[in-house]
């Protein structure tokens, strides 16, 4: 999971290779980012007392 990193950051800079090959993991990081920024990343004051 660790060699994902770069090209989820370059992902999340908007950097990603626009080739880049389209497989479970498209579906799966999509997951993780979304879980990332929920549970990481909450909006201040949004989110924060929310839940």
């Amino acid at each position: 999971m660790r060699r994902n990193e770069g090209a989820r950051n370059q992902w999340l800079r908007g950097e990603a290779a626009p080739h880049q090959p389209h497989h479970m993991n498209t579906k799966r990081g999509a997951l993780i980012l979304y879980y990332h920024f929920f549970l990481f990343r909450p909006v201040k004051g949004r989110r924060a007392g929310e839940s």
